[in-house]
């Protein structure tokens, strides 16, 4: 759901964005799993085992690769305009 400005009364509500274009609105996506082998040792002492990492790239192939890292509770769908569902960076 776009975020919206407020309406006048009685006007419908503007967007704050204006649409994706045409070209833009259904990238070609992939997205798999990583799993890391051995241990990764934390920079604090710690050491995790059975590590792996979720990506996903999203649009055209040639596109430059834009490496968006989330935190601990995010997951690989950082924006999706064509699900239902909003990433987490929407």
């Amino acid at each position: 759901m776009s975020k919206q400005e407020p309406a006048e009364s009685g006007a419908a509500p503007t967007p704050l964005h204006p649409p994706l274009q045409k070209e833009f609105a259904a990238p070609n996506t992939r997205e798999d799993t990583l799993e890391v082998p051995g241990e990764v040792r934390l920079h604090h002492g710690g050491v995790l085992t059975g590590v792996s990492l979720a990506w996903r790239m999203v649009g055209p192939a040639a596109a430059p690769i834009v490496v968006a890292l989330g935190g601990i509770s995010a997951n690989r769908r950082v924006c999706v305009p064509q699900e239902p569902r909003a990433g987490w960076w929407n």
